[in-house]
Protein backbone atom coordinates (compact mmCIF):
# COMPACT_ATOMS: atom_id res chain seq x y z
CA UNK A 1 0.00 0.00 0.00
CA UNK A 2 0.95 3.21 -0.78
CA UNK A 3 0.39 5.96 2.27
CA UNK A 4 -0.58 9.65 1.32
CA UNK A 5 1.47 12.21 2.42
CA UNK A 6 -1.16 14.33 4.23
CA UNK A 7 -2.95 12.88 7.14
CA UNK A 8 -6.86 13.77 6.36
CA UNK A 9 -5.90 11.87 2.74
CA UNK A 10 -4.46 8.40 4.97
CA UNK A 11 -7.63 8.97 6.89
CA UNK A 12 -9.30 8.12 4.30
CA UNK A 13 -6.88 5.18 3.03
CA UNK A 14 -8.24 1.98 3.73
CA UNK A 15 -11.90 1.25 4.61
CA UNK A 16 -13.45 2.28 7.78
CA UNK A 17 -13.85 -0.08 10.98
CA UNK A 18 -15.51 0.76 14.43
CA UNK A 19 -13.45 1.80 17.49
CA UNK A 20 -14.48 -1.84 18.73
CA UNK A 21 -13.22 -3.83 15.58
CA UNK A 22 -9.55 -2.00 16.03
CA UNK A 23 -7.21 -3.93 15.16
CA UNK A 24 -3.14 -3.59 15.06
CA UNK A 25 -2.32 -1.61 12.05
CA UNK A 26 -5.21 0.30 11.43
CA UNK A 27 -4.92 3.84 11.42
CA UNK A 28 -5.85 6.32 14.16
CA UNK A 29 -6.86 9.85 13.05
CA UNK A 30 -7.55 12.39 15.70
CA UNK A 31 -8.79 16.21 15.77
CA UNK A 32 -11.76 17.31 13.72
CA UNK A 33 -10.17 18.56 11.05
CA UNK A 34 -8.08 15.49 11.08
CA UNK A 35 -4.32 16.54 11.79
CA UNK A 36 -2.66 13.55 13.32
CA UNK A 37 -2.56 9.61 12.53
CA UNK A 38 -1.13 6.99 14.15
CA UNK A 39 -1.09 3.34 14.39
CA UNK A 40 -2.66 0.74 16.80
CA UNK A 41 -0.76 -1.54 18.14
CA UNK A 42 -3.18 -2.74 19.95
CA UNK A 43 -3.84 -3.12 24.32
CA UNK A 44 -5.62 0.85 24.02
CA UNK A 45 -1.94 1.81 22.45
CA UNK A 46 -0.78 3.45 19.81
CA UNK A 47 2.31 4.58 18.27
CA UNK A 48 2.74 8.35 16.85
CA UNK A 49 5.22 10.83 16.34
CA UNK A 50 3.63 13.75 18.51
CA UNK A 51 4.93 16.55 17.05
CA UNK A 52 7.31 17.71 14.24
CA UNK A 53 11.36 16.52 15.44
CA UNK A 54 10.13 14.38 17.74
CA UNK A 55 10.67 10.66 18.39
CA UNK A 56 8.17 8.03 17.80
CA UNK A 57 6.56 6.84 20.97
CA UNK A 58 3.88 4.81 22.01
CA UNK A 59 1.76 5.98 23.74
CA UNK A 60 -2.56 5.22 25.28
CA UNK A 61 -4.76 6.04 22.63
CA UNK A 62 -6.53 9.25 23.34
CA UNK A 63 -10.23 8.08 22.07
CA UNK A 64 -12.10 11.20 22.92
CA UNK A 65 -10.41 12.85 20.12
CA UNK A 66 -10.23 10.32 17.38
CA UNK A 67 -12.41 11.20 14.81
CA UNK A 68 -11.49 8.05 12.04
CA UNK A 69 -10.41 4.71 12.85
CA UNK A 70 -9.56 2.72 9.24
CA UNK A 71 -7.77 -0.25 8.29
CA UNK A 72 -5.16 0.14 5.46
CA UNK A 73 -5.41 -2.20 2.30
CA UNK A 74 -2.54 -3.94 0.84
CA UNK A 75 -2.10 -2.72 -2.52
Amino acid sequence: MTVPRVAADQARAGTPVSRESVQPGDFISLYAPIGHIGIYIGDGKYVNAPTGGDVVKVAPVPWDEVTAINRPIAT
